[in-house]
Parts: C-alpha cells; structure tokens; sequence
C-alpha cells in the first residue's frame, strides 16, 4: 500500500571512532522499509514526469543520478579506480565527497 510522500534530505554522514580510515569509505545510502512479515523492500521514487520525457532524460539520469524513477538511492560520491583510490565525478559537486575538516562524507 502507497500513502503519503516521503521526503529525505541526506547532508553527510559521520562513521563513529570503531570505524577506522573514514576517508575511505565512500558510503551510498539505500532507503528500504519493511512490509508486515519483515520482508525488506526499496522504496521506488516518484516520477512526475512523460514517458517522453524520461527517454529524453536517460543520457542526462545516467550521468548526474535523477531525482526522478528507480529507487531511493544517494549514489556514492566518488569513484574508485581499478588500483583503490577515491576521485571526484568531476561534475562540479565541490560539495561533495570527504569533508576533511567536518571529518565526513557530504552529498
């Protein structure tokens, strides 16, 4: 059963002092509920917009994530390359990424 709306503002993420080398991490955050026999279930996001707006949509929803279809979903917000090592999307999110100062993740 949908009712209501659901909204979800994810500023940063902080690890507490067992989890070690925070820096690493590079955290994505899944939102799921659960139904009455405590199966667990993603939570599909609203998609206001036309069928052919959602094809004209897909080159850009692959790129930069959208807000819009698929699940409740705040993608990971750097890439890791084939040695380990952590970089920027390089889509201008300064933003984003490890907060050295504030000591976490920031979307």
């Amino acid at each position: 059963v949908e009712v209501g709306q659901l909204g979800i503002i994810l500023d940063s993420i902080r690890f507490n002092k067992h989890v070690v080398r925070h820096q690493d991490k590079n955290p994505l955050v899944r939102v799921v509920t659960y139904n009455g026999q405590g199966h667990q279930a993603e939570i599909k996001r609203w998609n206001p917009r036309s069928t052919v707006q959602s094809l004209t949509q897909m080159n850009t929803d692959m790129m930069l994530g959208s807000a819009y279809g698929a699940h409740i979903e705040f993608p990971a917000t750097k890439w890791r390359d084939s040695l380990g090592y952590l970089h920027d999307r390089g889509l201008g999110l300064a933003h984003h990424g490890w907060n050295t100062n504030e000591r976490s993740w920031m979307w």
